[in-house]
């Protein structure tokens, strides 16, 4: 359906219907270029069942998926732009290899059902799918309002402090309240003193890991949305920190992009 929507409602919208619909078998992220307006003008409807039918292959043939779906400006013209839609499966399992076998030997058959004409490609940890759509912007589309987390309270825990820099820098850009902690006792410390409302948490840190502090926090406070920041992408890491009570994760490196879409998920 042709019509004016808003883009990173629409994918966070999709994300959240997608990890309901296909449970805990796969991790799904997603990555949305900050270049892209707040509002355009084409088939929202083709875009969502594209990366809808993309993710339910990926995670019927995979055995523990990570989906990525990273949506980037690639051009301009005259008013329109044209999105590139990434969406890679990878399998942290034992059987990634049989899986990638199977994948290689499928019939793609069903990418020509598609709503726009999707490549699709094997790597040595990956399977990757690549579609284009063109979209018109919004004409005189106002000053782009402040971020809806602008003057939230953000907690980080982190112990390498040019990883801790970085965060700081894009948080406070959209207008929110920073504090930083290097380890995980300090970070049970901040929160029983101040009133947060969101908290980033690393998982490796001294004194205390981010695991075991995000299962003390949910002690205290059940509700506080807390992602994960990891640079291990082992599925046996990440489902220690959702069952410790983690609500979501990045892995390192992380961009603002990255950065701003889970923080839209949660505030």
């Amino acid at each position: 359906m042709m019509g004016d929507f808003d883009l990173a409602e629409t994918c966070n919208s999709l994300i959240r219907s997608l990890e309901k619909e296909l449970g805990s078998k796969s991790i799904l992220r997603l990555s949305l270029d900050v270049q892209l307006p707040n509002r355009i003008i084409g088939d929202q409807e083709g875009l969502r069942s594209s990366i809808v039918q993309i993710c339910e292959f990926l995670t019927s043939h995979l055995i523990n998926g990570l989906v990525d779906i990273e949506i980037v400006k690639t051009g301009q013209h005259n008013g329109s732009i044209t999105l590139t839609v990434e969406v890679r499966g990878s399998d942290s399992s034992n059987e990634e290899k049989r899986a990638m076998k199977a994948l290689s030997e499928m019939n793609m058959n069903w990418l020509s059902t598609m709503p726009y004409k999707t490549s699709f490609s094997i790597h040595h940890e990956f399977y990757h799918f690549s579609f284009r759509m063109t979209f018109d912007r919004v004409k005189k589309e106002e000053k782009e309002p402040r971020p809806r987390f602008a003057d939230a309270k953000i907690l980080i825990a982190e112990d390498n402090e040019t990883n801790a820099m970085v965060f700081t820098s894009f948080l406070e850009d959209w207008g929110c309240e920073v504090t930083v902690v290097a380890n995980g006792e300090e970070a049970i410390s901040k929160i029983n003193q101040q009133v947060f409302d969101l908290v980033l948490m690393d998982i490796y840190m001294p004194k205390m890991n981010g695991t075991a502090s995000t299962r003390l926090i949910r002690q205290v406070n059940k509700t506080i949305p807390i992602i994960i920041l990891t640079a291990s992408s082992l599925e046996l890491d990440i489902n220690e920190c959702f069952s410790a009570g983690a609500n979501d994760f990045l892995l390192k490196p992380i961009s603002s992009s990255q950065l701003r879409s889970v923080i839209e998920k949660y505030l």
